[in-house]
């Protein structure tokens, strides 16, 4: 049986995002909010070198779409950093347990 067969995403990283979701989901149910906040999130497709250098089809489609429909480090680094930051007069203990792309709750 492989990882597909198993029910799995059919790769490593995949199966490896899939896994910290749900580590995510785990901690959201043992600690409270407040005071935590525990959240997967999503920083989007950004305008970076990480995914060059693979030699595969895809590595080299998806380094080319960033540069088309990619954001930048800093959009990239826009909802960690509001999570993290607790901005005042905001509702996020109701993303505590929640999968969040674009400061919003996002189906997983």
């Amino acid at each position: 049986r492989g990882p597909r067969t198993a029910g799995f995403p059919g790769s490593a990283y995949g199966t490896s995002k899939a896994l910290m979701t749900q580590l995510h989901r785990i901690f959201a149910r043992e600690l409270p909010s407040p005071p935590y906040l525990c959240a997967a999130l999503c920083p989007g497709l950004c305008r970076t070198y990480m995914a060059t250098g693979r030699g595969t089809l895809m590595s080299n489609i998806l380094w080319l779409a960033s540069f088309f429909v990619g954001q930048s480090a800093e959009g990239g680094a826009d909802t960690p950093v509001w999570l993290a930051t607790g901005v005042p007069n905001t509702d996020l203990p109701a993303l505590h347990g929640k999968f969040v792309k674009n400061r919003k709750a996002a189906d997983f």
